[in-house]
């Protein structure tokens, strides 16, 4: 990789990708926004602004670790919560560090943001699966396209609900049935995946051996063409002759 870094960002090994945009400001590109969030937030000085519509596994305290009341926007959804999308444990632990949640209903965007600072916006959920995905985020340093990013989402944090460790008991408690009947629904899902794969798989195995077929049989016929048309001389011809006429199957 011979893509240079500024010299305040500091992450060794990381391969990116710069991609100029517009009035020369410059956009890093790269798989991995996990790695962006934990080197660019240890730095930050000022408040984060986490937006991930599903929150899972220890991400997220990592990367607010050196951060005091962060602010963290998500989907506070039964039906996350029982098909583990997201992790009522994390938000638990999150609110017991000191930071603020909060949910914003039909929030899909995946950003997180020090205004003034850094921004960085992708497809990249802040959860254990999101740094196994195929992901992409962009990352941005300039003041103008942060100040952009902060400008756009904050309409959206005005309509947010604060949420509470008291919802997150109320949940806990209705959760165990939805879990249940989630997993009976998982369990269905997984097997008539199976079923489509396998036919799948062999329609695929089937067109590639017609494909294999008819390319015999081009080949084939390519082969005869090109014996009908070549020249033969008077004693080949009489050659095949009299190989026809004495019945032989082989020369």
């Amino acid at each position: 990789c011979t893509a240079q870094l500024p010299a305040s960002f500091r992450i060794t090994g990381l391969c990116v990708t710069r991609r100029k945009i517009a009035r020369g400001k410059e956009m890093i590109l790269d798989t991995k926004a996990h790695v962006f969030w934990l080197d660019l937030a240890s730095g930050a000085r000022s408040t984060i602004l986490m937006l991930s519509p599903y929150l899972t596994g220890p991400l997220a305290e990592e990367i607010l670790s050196t951060s005091e009341r962060s602010r963290v926007y998500t989907r506070f959804d039964a039906e996350l919560f029982a098909s583990r999308a997201s992790s009522l444990a994390v938000l638990q632990q999150l609110i017991e560090a000191g930071h603020q949640l909060f949910h914003l209903d039909a929030l899909h965007a995946k950003v997180v943001i020090a205004p003034k600072e850094f921004a960085t916006v992708g497809s990249q959920n802040v959860t254990s699966n999101g740094q196994k995905n195929l992901e992409l985020s962009g990352y941005f340093s300039d003041a103008e396209s942060v100040a952009r990013v902060h400008s756009l989402i904050e309409p959206w944090l005005g309509k947010a609900v604060p949420i509470t460790l008291q919802m997150i008991k109320e949940m806990e408690v209705l959760l165990p049935p939805l879990m249940e009947v989630y997993d009976a629904f998982h369990v269905a899902c997984v097997v008539a995946q199976k079923k489509i794969s396998r036919s799948a798989a062999s329609g695929l195995r089937r067109a590639e051996l017609e494909k294999v077929e008819r390319t015999q049989a081009e080949l084939k016929s390519e082969i005869m063409r090109a014996l009908e048309a070549a020249p033969i001389s008077e004693e080949w011809d009489l050659g095949i002759v009299h190989f026809r006429e004495a019945g032989q199957t082989s020369l």
